[in-house]
Order: structure tokens, then sequence, then C-alpha cells
């Protein structure tokens, strides 16, 4: 008869073992998300584009905004959506077509929005052009 209550606090005790194990935090933390370019494109002439597509790791939906900007040489298009929550940010990028021959270059500095990633997550799209 006492082998039944002892046998009762194991089967207890075991229980409680695995619900504190189930409900404790994983081991390993889990990975910060971060920005994902994904550049199309290299140096450009008067009739190229380059396209810049930006995602977060975790393909969650997310603004973003323009910091900063050198747009004398360079127009980036297609910008407007930035302040939209969406998964894929599409940026083209084009030599304005009055430049004479030379090299310019241009840049479009760029951020997320918080509060839907914990810290501002930031690139800079650089762009060169080469007219003959």
């Amino acid at each position: 008869m006492k082998m039944k209550p002892l046998f009762l606090l194991l089967i207890m005790s075991a229980f409680m073992a695995v619900v504190i194990v189930s409900c404790s935090p994983p081991i390993t933390p889990v990975a910060p998300t971060t920005l994902v370019p994904d550049k199309t494109g290299g140096i450009l002439n008067l009739t190229d584009s380059n396209v810049y597509n930006y995602q977060l790791s975790c393909t969650c939906p997310f603004p973003l905004k323009i910091e900063g900007a050198d747009t004398s040489n360079i127009l980036y298009h297609d910008i407007s959506h930035l302040k939209d929550t969406i998964v894929y940010h599409l940026i083209i990028a084009k030599a304005k077509q009055s430049l004479t021959s030379g090299k310019y270059t241009g840049w479009l500095a760029i951020t997320t929005i918080q509060p839907v990633t914990t810290e501002l997550l930031k690139d800079t799209l650089r762009d060169t052009v080469i007219v003959p």
C-alpha cells in the first residue's frame, strides 16, 4: 500500500517537469530582423537603369523613409510607396537625360520606420553614370 502514494508522487513529479520544460523559453535566441537589399544592374549609361528591391529578413510588411539624397544627376523612380507598409519596396535608378559627357554619381539614404522593427535599419543606394 505504501508503494501507491510513492508511485503517484513520481508520476506527478514527472508531469510537472515536462510542463516546466515545455514552457521555458527557447535555448537559441531568435535571429534579429535585417534589411535585405537586392540590386540588379551596375554602372549606368543614359539608357540603363538599376533596380533595388528591399525586404526584411522576416518577410514582414514594413514602411521606409528617405533620410537624405543627392539626386542632381540620377533620378530615383517609384519612391512614393516607401511610406506604405508592404513586404517589398522596389526603387529604380536612372540617369537624367540632360547629362553631358562625364562621370556622375547619386545616392539615396533610406531607413525603416519604427515600430515595425525594434531598431532602425538603414541602407544607402549608390549609383554611378558614365556618359561617353
